[in-house]
């Protein structure tokens, strides 16, 4: 087995970072008598011992496994069995421990490079002008093909200078939790599992921030984002009314989301009302009013800050003129952009109202 100083340095949890220092570390531990070290020979060679560091007496665990087969880094497995394990764990645990490096040094020097940049014509004509692979490849060179083709030329929203668009930048320990999520792989309110318990425990906080009742009076769901929360909030609603004739009160300023939403549950566009804004693009309460159709059900959405201008709807005013009309009209708040900074003192009196919504979709995302 032949390896690289980088991935000498990821076996050993970076103890070795070259070649020569792995090899001086072998002989040592092998001609060594102390007995605190830990040496178990099958087809793989494990070694476990503590290395000490300076006058704190700090102890730190090395364990690590070296293959006495002579196989490649790459090779197959020469077995005729089928699995979608790896042939080989210990280069997964390479490849592992690479990554999260690249990674967190990707994050880390985020600032020394510009917030986006184009592909070249020559990286754009070999991802489409690629064949489809015929055999396959390691997972290293996979690996490898995504640093230079994907990671130099990705949009850029996790960059503090990236000001075009409200993409969240995301977080560090969220990359951490999302291979937690990928390598268990459960499936949402399924079986007896301790991911539904935290799951209504998040949305039990959810609910606390918003003002919702926090009992059975009042419920949510976790989906990937606003725009299908509007579709679900929508849904609901249709299916209170009892799949009457439902008309959407919204301003030209609401997400397009709504009108996505809509046309997904098969709600004719002419049953979407744009309603006027005022001086502030809040949506106007008298035109709204004006506006209403008596005899028919109505989804009256207002916004917890807008996408174009960031305007945040006079929600106590909807919340009034619903509770005051009748039991036909839905109140929903598109929270997307701003319902989360409800959270600052300074900041909550211009969403009050919000408590007093029907539904509400928001994301918590875009303020990172």
């Amino acid at each position: 087995m032949s390896l690289n100083n980088e991935q000498c340095s990821t076996l050993t949890h970076r103890l070795c970072e070259t070649i020569d220092e792995f090899d001086t570390l072998m002989v040592d531990l092998l001609e060594t008598s102390i007995s605190s070290i830990r040496v178990t020979v099958d087809e793989n060679l494990e070694i476990s011992f503590p290395v000490r560091f300076g006058s704190r007496n700090y102890e730190k665990f090395w364990s690590f496994t070296v293959e006495l087969r002579h196989l490649s880094m790459f090779e197959t497995n020469t077995t005729d069995e089928i699995s979608l394990d790896p042939s080989n764990w210990n280069d997964l645990r390479l490849l592992g421990h690479q990554i999260m490096d690249n990674m967190i040094d990707y994050t880390r020097d985020i600032r020394l490079r510009p917030p986006w940049r184009p592909v070249p014509p020559a990286i754009k004509q070999t991802i489409l002008n690629s064949d489809f692979p015929l055999q396959g490849q390691s997972a290293w060179e996979v690996y490898d093909e995504l640093c230079s083709t994907f990671l130099p030329y990705n949009v850029g929203n996790i960059h503090p200078h990236f000001w075009g668009h409200v993409y969240g930048a995301g977080s560090t320990i969220g990359a951490l939790a999302e291979f937690i999520t990928g390598t268990v792989n459960t499936m949402s309110w399924g079986g007896q599992q301790s991911s539904i318990y935290l799951e209504c425990k998040v949305l039990s906080w959810l609910k606390h921030l918003i003002g919702f009742p926090n009992d059975e009076t009042s419920s949510g769901i976790l989906v990937s984002g606003t725009s299908v929360a509007t579709i679900v909030a929508l849904a609901v609603a249709r299916k209170k009314f009892h799949e009457r004739n439902m008309i959407i009160y919204c301003s030209k300023d609401t997400h397009s989301c709504i009108t996505r939403a809509a046309n997904l549950l098969n709600i004719n566009k002419e049953n979407i009302v744009y309603v006027p804004t005022n001086e502030q693009r809040q949506m106007d309460l008298q035109a709204l009013e004006a506006c209403i159709d008596p005899n028919a059900c109505g989804f009256i959405v207002g916004s917890a800050g807008t996408v174009g201008t960031g305007a945040i709807d006079d929600l106590q005013g909807l919340a009034d003129l619903c509770a005051r009309r009748s039991n036909d009209l839905w109140f929903h708040v598109d929270g997307a952009i701003g319902a989360v900074a409800c959270c600052s003192k300074r900041l909550r009196p211009l969403f009050i109202g919000l408590e007093r919504a029907d539904s509400i979709a928001f994301d918590l995302h875009k303020w990172l």
